[in-house]
């Protein structure tokens, strides 16, 4: 069996390679604070399918596929009612609610919210068939209140 092996690497490595798709676990992303506390200390997508995170380069989504998306932030004050966004910007730069999402923000995040404490927003992202090239995560307290944290970042869909 080994010798019927050796025999056929040399055709095997005259074949042309087929580029895999990287898929990495767990990435650090760009992103884009949108609010005045910047209170968003970094972004991870898990998986990142090719692209490694950057502005140039950013994590490509399929539709139909799920990612989990982690923001870590420092919130500027307390809430126990906090609200979540989620929007898409499409490729014209027109942005959208994003469908799926609940606006309780607690199914995201610990509750009640606590002012300066290091806390996580972890949103399973299932994705659409619609066309975007941004997500925004904002959080506010309560509907009409000051935001809590706030970011945005380049896909590719």
């Amino acid at each position: 069996m080994h010798f019927l092996s050796l025999a056929l690497l040399p055709f095997a490595l005259a074949l042309p390679a087929q580029v895999p798709m990287i898929v990495r676990d767990i990435i650090d992303v760009d992103f884009d604070s949108c609010s005045a506390s910047n209170s968003v200390l970094n972004i991870t997508i898990s998986p990142c399918e090719v692209g490694n995170g950057s502005r140039d380069d950013p994590c490509h989504f399929s539709a139909g596929s799920n990612y989990t998306i982690t923001l870590t932030y420092v919130p500027p004050s307390n809430s126990s009612a906090p609200r979540a966004n989620l929007a898409a910007e499409d490729p014209a730069g027109s942005g959208y609610a994003y469908s799926g999402q609940s606006f309780g923000a607690c199914e995201y995040t610990a509750c009640p919210i606590e002012e300066n404490v290091i806390s996580t927003y972890t949103y399973k992202f299932v994705t659409l068939d619609s066309p975007f090239n941004r997500l925004t995560f904002n959080t506010t307290d309560g509907l009409e209140g000051p935001s809590l944290m706030c970011a945005s970042f380049p896909v590719v869909l």
